[in-house]
């Protein structure tokens, strides 16, 4: 096992090489790269068998879709239904998340929607749970 970060497009190149010219090997990818780099790194690893040994770690639910049946949250089931397949990445997924949770605390507000008052409702007056279905 490597771990590989992702400064330029030749990384992903060498990360995609190496991967196909070993069999066990396994890539981990800091988060940060791989959202900086996701499009580029689904592009240059097209092998089933390869994309399986490249290994990340967050705390997003799966942004890939709705039928791998590990999807039934109901806000992953908007994000599904709003973003198209050919734009759900780690970074939207994120974006529509930190949207969906403005918009929650921010309705909350009683009345003027100051700095203070959103501080109020998000630290002091919000239980926020995160439905991923899981």
């Amino acid at each position: 096992t490597i771990l590989h970060g992702i400064a330029t497009s030749a990384d992903v190149t060498a990360i995609a090489t190496y991967l196909a010219r070993t069999s066990s090997s396994v890539v981990a990818i800091p988060m940060a790269h791989l959202d900086a780099w996701y499009r580029e790194i689904v592009a240059a690893i097209t092998d089933a068998s390869h994309q399986s040994r490249v290994v990340f770690a967050t705390s997003l639910p799966n942004w890939g879709g709705p039928t791998d049946g590990l999807t039934t949250g109901s806000a992953l089931q908007t994000y599904f239904s709003r973003v198209p397949a050919t734009n759900r990445t780690p970074g939207s997924l994120r974006g529509f998340m930190t949207h969906q949770l403005l918009t929650y605390v921010t309705g909350r507000i009683p009345n003027q929607k100051t700095p203070t008052e959103f501080l109020r409702m998000l630290y002091g007056a919000s239980v926020i749970v995160m439905d991923t279905g899981l």
